[in-house]
């Protein structure tokens, strides 16, 4: 029966945390972020925003993402 409890609790635990994605890649200026708009798209497509912390990152900091990415991303993904 304790093993019963101890798994019940860790499913629920487990249930409650979001599920963790980080992107990386060398400069955080074009495929990470491309990966992390593409991923939080089609899981908001899906409704489970709340089950995912997404984000992306990069190894060294050369300078940030340029914004036509984030338009030409937005113009491929979106229903527009």
């Amino acid at each position: 029966m304790a093993a019963e409890a101890s798994t019940a609790g860790a499913a629920s635990a487990a249930e409650a945390k979001p599920f963790a994605v980080l992107f990386v890649c060398l400069g955080n200026i074009c495929r990470s972020p491309a990966a992390e708009a593409v991923f939080r798209t089609l899981v908001s497509k899906r409704g489970l925003d709340s089950k995912f912390l997404i984000d992306s990152a990069g190894t060294i900091g050369y300078h940030e993402v340029a914004s036509y990415v984030y338009y030409a991303l937005w113009y491929i993904y979106s229903d527009q």
